[in-house]
């Protein structure tokens, strides 16, 4: 039966029926080969965008957590909703105080989570005090002083009279209040008294 429409005879024959046969058969491989890739193009559409916008949302912070001192009315930690500038952070502390110098702050300032702030006087601008910019020395400032509100318990004992019990009780005052407005505020902490506070007030700042 084979051998019969192999036959060369057969095939001249019927040259153009085999002709029409073989077109059909090209392009309905050719539809089903596009039917398929565009099926698949439709699902890498779909899903692809819905992955890349999943993994984003878990990857950006809902809110960021920063440090305002300085010139400011309530130097204090504070929570911002993710996005904030550094005017928000400002705003937070209660705002500005009389004699903050902002020439060099920038208030546009995109805020990112575990940020020191420092707004300086116009004494200390003028001064030319400035301050380590590093987590490691952001306590402590150019010129040698302490900050109080940011100084861990290591970095408060190195002050004269204060050993391990009162640091504790510094950091301990710290957080449940909020930050120090002034040095002078110390002094509310139990166990640091005039005699304590007189020696180091020369070596602190807020």
């Amino acid at each position: 039966m084979l051998e019969k429409y192999l036959n060369k005879d057969f095939l001249l024959e019927h040259r153009q029926l085999i002709i029409r046969c073989g077109i059909c058969l090209l392009v309905l491989i050719v539809c089903i080969a596009v039917y398929f890739s565009g099926h698949s193009t439709d699902e890498e559409e779909v899903t692809l965008p819905e992955n890349t916008q999943q993994q984003a949302e878990e990857t950006l912070p809902e809110e960021v957590v920063v440090d305002i001192s300085g010139a400011v009315i309530s130097g204090r930690v504070v929570t911002l909703e993710a996005g904030s500038r550094v005017e928000d952070a400002i705003r937070a502390a209660g705002g500005l105080a009389d004699d903050a110098d902002l020439s060099g702050i920038n208030r546009a300032a995109q805020l990112t989570d575990g940020q020191k702030i420092y707004i300086p006087t116009f004494e200390e601008t003028q001064a030319g005090i400035t301050y380590q910019a590093d987590s490691q020395s952001e306590n402590v400032r150019t010129d040698g002083l302490i900050n109080i509100n940011t100084a861990d318990e290591e970095l408060l004992q190195t002050l004269s009279g204060i050993g391990p019990v009162t640091a504790e009780k510094i950091v301990s005052y710290r957080t449940t209040y909020g930050a120090f407005s002034s040095i002078d505020d110390l002094k509310e902490v139990n166990g640091i008294g005039d005699k304590t506070f007189d020696q180091i007030r020369d070596y602190i700042t807020v």
